[in-house]
């Protein structure tokens, strides 16, 4: 039992060992010594052996101190193997293909052409295959895929549950059945797990122990959590599931059967219908500003369109109101805003900003930062990759192969 921890521990050290030099290339290792808290022995140990084996490569050498011999510096191998990721929304397929310094080719991003469990699983596997072929990455160096899915999940079985936005897709076993067509090994997370995940390794979140992010989709929210610098997944892997709490206890019914949700209420088509009655109501004025899509509120709210701007500001107050219970609840450092409505108005991260600061309770709150997303729209596919990394990359490792032997399959 004793060499089974060791070996956990040790594999663990390098795993993180591995993120650090590919946050932080080139580095020393006394530099890793400091950031990792490990004994000097250790660490000369770990990264000898990842230099052997293909994962770490020399990166010449600096002279710390001034004197004497000069330290060696460290960077990762990026073809030492590949992972990839996919990302499932309401809107598009996305899929990309990592390499071990978590760059990103072979992206495709496409419209989901069907909402049966079917035709959702042929355009995965299709995309995939057509992203690989991109890469001209030989499919036996693939150490395995990471999936960004909607929720609610069974991540330990990798199934998807009953997702409100995916019906056809309820009690579907979808980590087997694309290992099957895939002949690869997938797992799985929430989008927004993996997406506060990807935001904690490389995006805004770096450096934080606390974080929530909030996906703002056209017909979906969804929350992830970082807690002590790592994903809250809680009781049946549904912590954070933000798209999901009450807002407004007289609000519309919810796809998930609930009513007032903050889901049903800053969708694309809840925004729309509330411009469109509020532009009935107020028939004795001039309502010659009538938006038909998203990106027309938008864009007339931020030109001044009185009720335009109402309608946006009211959902930003939603918005906040939910992430009002997460701050009491999770008592996050940062907020990070993602998904499609974010990135298409400015305005409403800036409002959703001003009231979350303005909430005098609890105290903290004019301290939390409150961000959009740096990744944009690969946060939710960076995400996937990372997961891929953390669950796959130790299997190698563990093996005690070399970049060579990657191109085996496992």
């Amino acid at each position: 039992m004793q060499r089974i921890n060791s070996q956990i521990m040790k594999s663990y050290n390098a795993l993180n060992i591995l993120k650090l030099v590919r946050r932080n290339a080139p580095i020393s290792r006394s530099e890793l010594v400091q950031r990792m808290g490990l004994t000097s022995a250790s660490v000369i140990n770990i990264t000898n052996e990842m230099l052997q084996s293909g994962f770490l490569i020399q990166s010449g050498r600096t002279n710390e101190g001034g004197l004497g011999r000069k330290s060696l510096l460290l960077d990762v191998r990026a073809d030492a193997a590949y992972v990839i990721g996919v990302h499932l929304s309401t809107e598009n397929v996305i899929v990309a293909v990592s390499d071990l310094r978590n760059g990103l080719d072979g992206l495709i991003t496409r419209p989901l052409e069907s909402r049966s469990g079917q035709g959702i699983l042929d355009q995965i596997v299709c995309e995939l295959e057509e992203s690989l072929a991109q890469t001209g990455i030989e499919r036996s160096r693939i150490l395995g895929v990471g999936l960004s899915l909607p929720g609610p999940l069974d991540i330990e079985k990798g199934m998807i549950i009953n997702p409100p936005n995916f019906p056809d897709l309820a009690d579907t076993p979808i980590r087997e059945l694309l290992e099957r067509r895939l002949e690869l090994p997938v797992c799985c997370d929430r989008e927004t797990n993996n997406a506060v995940l990807a935001e904690s390794e490389s995006g805004r979140a770096a450096g934080f122990k606390t974080a929530f992010f909030i996906s703002l989709f056209r017909t979906g929210v969804g929350g992830g959590v970082i807690a002590g610098g790592n994903i809250l997944h809680g009781f049946c892997d549904s912590a954070g599931e933000i798209g999901h709490t009450t807002v407004d206890i007289a609000g519309p019914r919810c796809s998930c059967g609930s009513f007032g949700c903050l889901e049903a209420l800053v969708s694309e088509d809840a925004l729309l219908r509330r411009v469109h009655t509020l532009c009935r109501m107020n028939s004795d004025q001039a309502c010659t500003q009538d938006p038909q899509t998203l990106e027309e509120l938008f864009r007339l709210s931020e030109e001044g369109d009185a009720l335009c701007q109402f309608v946006v500001n009211e959902a930003a107050s939603y918005i906040s109101v939910a992430l009002g219970n997460a701050i009491n609840l999770y008592s996050p450092e940062i907020i990070v805003l993602g998904g499609t409505l974010p990135q298409m108005s400015g305005q409403l991260v800036e409002m959703v900003r001003r009231k979350i600061h303005a909430r005098t309770y609890p105290r903290q709150c004019s301290r939390i930062l409150v961000v959009p997303s740096s990744l944009g729209d690969t946060v939710f596919v960076r995400g996937a990759v990372a997961h891929a990394w953390e669950q796959f990359l130790p299997v190698l490792l563990d093996g005690g192969k070399t970049a060579a032997d990657a191109q085996t399959p496992l």
